[in-house]
């Protein structure tokens, strides 16, 4: 959308600069540069429409999963999580700098650039993902402290296998989230017992089932997890 943008204010600027050195005007490419920001504009409400979409999401079933809706990932607006579809917090996003959102506007990842997300749940926890190394760590802090580490697995085994993989450290347990580059089902796994999957339900609505083993803490560090996964993998 932004690039629409530039190219409407290059062709505004470029043609009454041809102008006034040939005395031409390039009907052609007034239209063009007319048609950029129609285009951009209409992009801008669909957008704008699609976050909104994001930001009213409400579950339409009780089953015990972890729901969240994700078109928008650039934006800092709040977005809700659900749990049996009763809202149990918010996820949203942050920059550093501003024109690090404006790069992650143009970039073609939509998500991964630049990663900082901040998740306020019912019960008071407060999760943060920082990145630490560009678009491969990330340090984990709850309550402002420190307490796990993420990072991609790069491996070439993991590529020749057409897997997308990441690595959570959280105090003495390691876990790991794996999917498959095509398809649709993630799967979360500790000390290799399968502890979750995630199905990617439609084009933007995604859910997280979890064993009940684990406390409501763990569950939603891995909802957590879960949610910043599909930010740095978008699919």
């Amino acid at each position: 959308m932004n690039i629409l943008y530039a190219f409407f204010l290059v062709g505004l600027v470029a043609i009454p600069i041809r102008f006034a050195f040939t005395g031409k005007l390039e009907w052609i490419q007034v239209f063009a540069t007319g048609f950029f920001l129609f285009v951009a504009f209409l992009l801008t409400l669909f957008l704008r429409w699609q976050g909104r979409k994001d930001q009213d999401y409400v579950p339409h079933h009780h089953r015990a999963v972890f729901s969240v809706r994700l078109f928008d990932r650039v934006s800092t607006n709040k977005k809700p999580l659900f749990f049996q579809g009763k809202k149990i917090g918010y996820v949203e996003r942050s920059y550093k700098k501003k024109w690090h959102r404006l790069l992650e506007s143009l970039a073609r990842g939509q998500g991964s650039h630049h990663l900082q997300l901040h998740f306020s749940f019912e019960n008071g926890t407060y999760l943060s993902f920082q990145q630490h190394d560009k678009r491969k760590e990330w340090h984990i802090y709850k309550n402002d402290i420190k307490v796990g580490i993420a990072q991609l697995d790069s491996a070439l085994s993991a590529l020749k296998n057409g897997q997308s993989c990441m690595f959570v450290q959280l105090n003495d347990s390691t876990f790991k989230l794996t999917t498959e580059l095509i398809g649709q089902e993630l799967r979360i796994t500790c000390d290799d017992f399968l502890i979750g999957t995630g199905q990617h339900v439609n084009r933007y609505l995604y859910e997280l089932s979890l064993s009940s083993k684990g406390d409501k803490e763990e569950h939603y560090f891995l909802l957590a997890v879960y949610v910043a996964f599909h930010f740095i993998h978008r699919k």
